[in-house]
């Protein structure tokens, strides 16, 4: 009587253990689905960043080779172009035109640094929307995705521009 009330209690104890790791192993992989979500996610960020990055000072250097804002304005149009993305989460980068400023001082040698500013912008929809602790990542609160927008602004030199040599005094 003693072994079999043993013999049972010794079952009961495994099934317990064999119970807990199942839950355990179902609660870890939860959290470990979770977070690759959120590292996923976080990917297409850093993703959407780089390629502002890279457009914007591309763009800029391209700006920075003309001899008119015009010209400029179309240089970087026309390097933006390169950065094409081919993913529907991560938008094309685009020139900001209130960012563009194409300073060459009316070709004055007198006033120093003639410079071209470019500024990008590029929006990113999250894949996966995240909830965590009560605040939605990814979506409004209708379920609609959410972008977020990335700018950059690059200041560059301008290489090629008019001098205007009879504004110097030869004294």
């Amino acid at each position: 009587m003693k072994s079999e009330m043993r013999a049972t209690i010794t079952r009961s104890i495994a099934r317990s253990k064999k119970g807990m790791a199942a839950l355990e192993l179902a609660m870890t992989c939860g959290i470990i689905v979770a977070m690759s979500l959120v590292c996923l996610d976080v990917c297409f960020l850093v993703v959407a960043s780089s390629v502002n990055d890279r457009a914007c000072r591309d763009a800029a250097r391209a700006a920075s080779q003309q001899d008119s804002a015009a010209k400029a304005q179309d240089a970087a149009r026309a390097a933006l172009m390169i950065h094409r993305t081919q993913s529907n989460l991560v938008g094309q980068p685009t020139l900001v035109p209130e960012l563009f400023s194409y300073v060459d001082n009316g070709g004055d040698p007198d006033i120093p640094n003639p410079t071209v500013t470019v500024g990008t912008q590029t929006t990113v929809r999250m894949p996966v929307p995240v909830f965590l602790f009560g605040v939605n990542f990814g979506s409004d609160s209708g379920g609609n995705r959410q972008s977020f927008t990335f700018r950059k602004v690059y200041t560059f030199p301008i290489v090629k521009f008019n001098l205007d040599l009879s504004k110097v005094d030869p004294e």
